[in-house]
């Protein structure tokens, strides 16, 4: 990379890590607080609307804000076509969910569905008009004022619904806070943003942009349908209480994944798009998102897994201690995640999103298929498979959009295999310190597993990962003179 390039991806990288942190951070603390508060049924109840319209929020977007960062150079009226063409999708879709929420309450045979769903589908326009704004500052690689939106939004968004849960709004207390975080976001980003739309509306803008937008809406569709199908199933065939469960294990999961699934795909399109011509760099850069991402969020997962039981019991309680088995698949599941990540914002910043959407058809495909085999024996049935193809569905991601840039997997710069085995040593020691009893204080006693794990695998690290260490290192003190610089 160039040095202004390569100071910029710091930057962008840096505050997008802080701002999943906070955002993250808050609603993790959020969620704590709120599944003390209520009961799993609450959880089942909101994961059954959501399931549904996180959904349908893909044809929101229609891939135009990604097309926005792609293109090189968009105009005042390709931006503001892209923004009315937003506007009216989103408009439709908050009438087809107000009119369908009797609908949707029938299918579950859940009444209260139906006010719930009327309510949440206002989101749909609120989330709509902000669209363009994001993409904008994404583009700028403007991660700054990205992440005090962001981190904003939550903070006060999380302190209405928990002041509601208090008080006994009960399920309400969710539906609010989903509201209240659009609202907020949006009010703050138009707040910041310099863009405004005008009166303009050109066809030719629209093709421009369509040509790369639809396959990239395919791929959403697909990825977004399969990372919802399964409440949508759960929710007609389980019980409020067992999707509750689910849902919270799948959070809990989600929490390490989410620094990386949400921090990285911005910052990786903006940068690689950059570097589409100069595929030595765009290599480079490839490999040091895929080495860096899974090393530092494996022994996440592989810690949430070893004391699933633990952690929930001192974060949630033990109302919520049958979500344990639920965590623990999900975390096999996470393993996939940074690749997944990093393959389909590659190719998306090269611009092939034809391959993109090829892929998905294949996976989602496996997934399918293993989802109607799996749900015979039931939710653990439906998760096991799931597990079982998250393997299987990582490799020829890897090797088609290693492919894409000439990419060699087994060359110096891929540190893959090594990161595996020092997880592994990580995993066998959080294995036996999970049938071990340090302390009669269940915190201080899951503090010290998770402090002995860590430093298992940082002397695994040591041993088998060096070269990398020095990188990290390097990025860090790079980093921290950058912010000394600015001061």
């Amino acid at each position: 990379m160039t040095g202004d390039l390569r100071r910029q991806t710091l930057s962008a990288l840096a505050w997008s890590f802080a701002g999943q942190f906070l955002k993250q951070g808050a609603s993790f603390v959020i969620g704590v607080i709120l599944a003390r508060l209520l009961v799993p049924e609450h959880f089942g109840l909101i994961a059954m609307v959501l399931a549904f319209t996180r959904f349908a929020s893909i044809f929101m977007n229609l891939g135009l804000s990604l097309a926005i960062i792609q293109q090189r150079e968009t105009t005042q009226a390709d931006l503001s076509t892209i923004f009315w063409t937003n506007m009216a999708i989103a408009a439709t879709l908050t009438s087809l969910f107000f009119l369908g929420a009797p609908w949707l309450a029938r299918f579950y045979e859940q009444p209260l569905l139906e006010p719930m769903t009327r309510a949440l589908s206002f989101s749909f326009l609120i989330e709509g008009s902000a669209i363009v704004q994001r993409a904008l500052f994404a583009k700028k690689v403007d991660f700054k004022t990205y992440t005090l939106v962001n981190a904003a939004s939550v903070t006060v968004a999380g302190a209405l619904g928990v002041a509601l849960a208090i008080y006994g709004y009960g399920v309400w207390s969710l539906v609010w806070h989903q509201l209240a975080v659009s609202i907020v976001s949006a009010a703050l980003i138009w707040m910041v943003g310099p863009w405004r739309p005008s009166l303009t509306f050109r066809r030719a803008s629209l093709k421009k942009v369509m040509s790369f937008s639809l396959y990239l809406l395919g791929d959403k569709l697909l990825t977004s349908f399969f990372e919802q199908a399964d409440k949508m199933i759960l929710g007609k065939l389980t019980t409020t209480y067992t999707l509750g469960l689910y849902n919270r294990g799948e959070s809990l999961m989600r929490f390490p994944v989410r620094f990386f699934s949400h921090a990285m795909p911005l910052v990786l399109v903006s940068v690689m798009s950059k570097l589409q011509d100069d595929l030595p760099k765009l290599r480079a850069a490839y490999a040091k998102f895929l080495n860096l991402s899974c090393f530092l969020l494996y022994p996440g997962l592989v810690m949430l897994a070893a004391f699933a039981a633990d952690i929930i019991r001192v974060l949630l309680g033990d109302k919520w201690l049958e979500a344990a088995p639920f965590l623990q698949l999900f975390c096999v599941i996470g393993f996939a995640e940074p690749i997944t990540t990093l393959t389909r914002n590659t190719l998306i910043a090269v611009g092939d999103t034809r391959l993109l959407l090829r892929l998905e058809l294949v996976k989602k495909t496996l997934i399918l298929t293993g989802m109607i085999v799996g749900l015979q024996w039931g939710v653990f049935g439906l998760l096991i498979a799931r597990v079982s193809l998250a393997a299987l569905y990582t490799a020829p991601e890897l090797y088609f959009s290693g492919k894409r840039i000439a990419f060699r997997f087994f060359g110096p710069h891929n540190r893959m295999g090594r990161i595996l085995l020092a997880n592994l040593a990580a995993g066998l020691a959080a294995w036996a310190l999970s049938r071990t009893v340090l302390s009669t204080s269940l915190h201080l006693d899951l503090a010290l597993k998770a402090l002995a794990t860590a430093l298992g695998y940082a002397l695994a690290a040591r041993v088998l990962l060096p070269g990398l260490l020095r990188e990290l290192r390097s990025i860090i003190r790079e980093k921290i003179a950058h912010v000394n610089d600015s001061y």
